[in-house]
């Protein structure tokens, strides 16, 4: 008895270091997902500002397209009235030209209906015309006026949630990468880790998937989301900090890298599962053309092309080369 119970005293210790360990790995897991939800938080509040923007883009564009022709139209209508008016002032009609163009709206002008009779009914319809242009020019550059007001609004808001999304990185950046490393170790991952230079974060590998940005990041799922030109968004952006690795998904072959207006730095791989990713807004382009291996670095982030302000990766999924379809199960499958 004696003898068993002094087994079942060193046994103790063992099953205590299990518990504790079990204990502490899930600590860990649970304090990284608390920071990814934070940031992801963040995030949505980002996207959800860049859809209103581009909403706003969109409806001042077509406003200062309707003003452009409309102004056009004003121009051509001149010599119409000004035709109009000479007759009415040969014909002595002074009061009637007086009460046309003193009129303070198209209201107004149909009020005096009883003068514009005076007018042949060629003349009326020039000056009604006329009149009805300079009431919706007179609209459209209210609007206009309001729209870019809300537009300013807009990117001030989101100026400033980019600056608290990047504080937030800054604050918990130091603590993910302890976590991370901790939590690595505490799973013994035996995951292939091809260098991605020498102060570069460590990739994060699941399953047979990188993250395609080290480090810490963020995004929600935002396929489908408004942008400017009446296009939607084909792709994820995976928010993270100007300089962090973008690295390849999957081993594949760079078969482009260059530059694009709206995409900036941007590449192309063509990955040995036979799909390409797209990788756009890169601080600079590390790897321009080759084979590469999955983790291996191959640019930095940053907001290059119509990305300015807001550094983060454009990542788009071509299954099989095609056409683009949501990333954002792979991607989130491959960072969280």
């Amino acid at each position: 008895m004696v003898a068993l119970g002094l087994l079942l005293m060193g046994l103790v210790p063992a099953f205590s270091g299990v518990a504790t360990g079990e204990e502490k790995l899930s600590d860990i897991e649970a304090r990284m997902n608390e920071i990814q939800d934070d940031l992801n938080a963040a995030t949505q509040d980002l996207e959800d500002l860049h859809a209103q923007e581009e909403e706003i883009v969109s409806r001042v564009q077509q406003l200062e397209e309707r003003q452009k022709y409309l102004e056009k139209q004003k121009t051509e209508m001149m010599d119409q009235v000004v035709e109009a008016a000479t007759i009415l002032y040969k014909n002595g009609n002074t009061s009637t030209i007086e009460a046309l163009f003193g009129a303070e709206s198209f209201g107004e002008l149909s009020n005096g209906i009883e003068l514009l009779s005076k007018v042949s009914e060629h003349d009326n319809g020039a000056f009604v015309k006329f009149a009805r242009l300079q009431t919706e020019l007179s609209a459209v550059a209210a609007d206009l006026g309001q729209q870019n007001k809300q537009l300013a609004e807009a990117e001030k808001a989101m100026a400033a949630k980019a600056d608290e999304l990047q504080s937030k990185r800054d604050a918990v950046g130091a603590e993910w990468e302890e976590l991370k490393a901790e939590l690595d170790a505490q799973e013994q991952s035996t995951a292939p880790a091809p260098s991605s230079g020498p102060s570069s974060p460590a990739p994060t590998f699941h399953g047979d998937l990188a993250c395609p940005v080290s480090g810490p990041v963020s995004f929600i799922d935002s396929w489908g989301y408004p942008r400017s030109g009446g296009r939607t968004h084909e792709g994820v952006d995976i928010m993270a900090n100007f300089g962090q690795p973008t690295v390849a998904i999957v081993s594949g072959t760079i078969t482009f890298a260059g530059y694009g207006d709206t995409a900036g730095n941007w590449m192309s791989l063509s990955g040995d599962d036979g799909n390409v990713y797209w990788y756009m807004h890169h601080q600079r382009n590390i790897v321009t053309s080759g084979h590469v291996l999955i983790g291996q670095q191959i640019a930095e982030v940053g907001d290059t092309g119509n990305a300015a302000g807001t550094p983060h990766l454009h990542f788009e999924y071509h299954p099989g080369g095609g056409s683009a379809v949501n990333p954002y199960p792979i991607a989130a499958a491959a960072c969280f």
